[in-house]
């Protein structure tokens, strides 16, 4: 990147001012969680993700279309991008609608968050991989399903002699026939983090959605 330049509150203002009647640059305020892209609050209501770079602008142009793929068929709240170009040269943004919740870096998840990211995550795993790999979501190499068994349950067990984890549920992860088996490919979500995972609700204003197949 030889530009590394950010987006400024009223550039931000002006992307917003369409979707969002009235905005202003005092109606724009940094979010601080980004990554490749700087993340803005514009208003109570909405969010604006402007990448840094092109290879920023791929990702996000694929999280979008990812997020519309997966919106109506997983049933659980993402945000919906209502504004969408770019905010200069080569370089994409999206303003979205920002959900209700609390980063999971300043609060702790709520026992319904928690449910919440666990539907979520199963509902990833049922959409089929063709439909996300044409919309150019990457493929990853098949994961080692007995190496990841071993690593899950040591975390278990060190976690239920802290007794932060229901001993009783152990015995879950000792999968007949593990030793043989392969995953199949599905769609998972390869970004989570304190605004991922929020409170209450598992989708934070700032989330990437996303997945990569296996």
């Amino acid at each position: 990147m030889t530009d590394e330049r950010w987006p400024e509150a009223a550039e931000v203002a002006g992307l917003a001012q369409d979707a969002v009647p009235g905005a202003t640059a005092a109606d724009v305020r940094p979010v601080g969680e980004g990554g490749d892209h700087a993340s803005w609050w514009v208003g109570p209501d909405h969010v604006a993700r402007c990448a840094l770079d092109r290879g920023g602008s791929e990702r996000l142009r694929r999280e979008v279309a990812v997020r519309e793929l997966i919106g109506e068929r997983i049933g659980v709240p993402v945000p919906v991008s209502v504004a969408s170009g770019e905010w200069a040269r080569g370089r994409a943004f999206t303003l979205d609608t920002r959900l209700s919740g609390v980063s999971a870096e300043l609060r702790p998840v709520t026992a319904a968050g928690e449910a919440e990211l666990a539907r979520l995550l199963v509902l990833l795993a049922e959409v089929p991989v063709a439909s996300a790999e044409a919309l150019g979501v990457p493929p990853e190499a098949p994961r080692n399903m007995p190496g990841l068994l071993r690593r899950a349950t040591a975390a278990a067990e060190a976690v239920a002699a802290r007794g932060e984890f229901a001993a009783d549920r152990l015995p879950r992860l000792h999968v007949p026939g593990a030793e043989s088996a392969t995953a199949p490919g599905t769609l998972v979500h390869n970004d989570l983090k304190g605004s991922t995972c929020s409170s209450p609700r598992t989708a934070g204003s700032a989330a990437c959605w996303t997945g990569r197949t296996r």
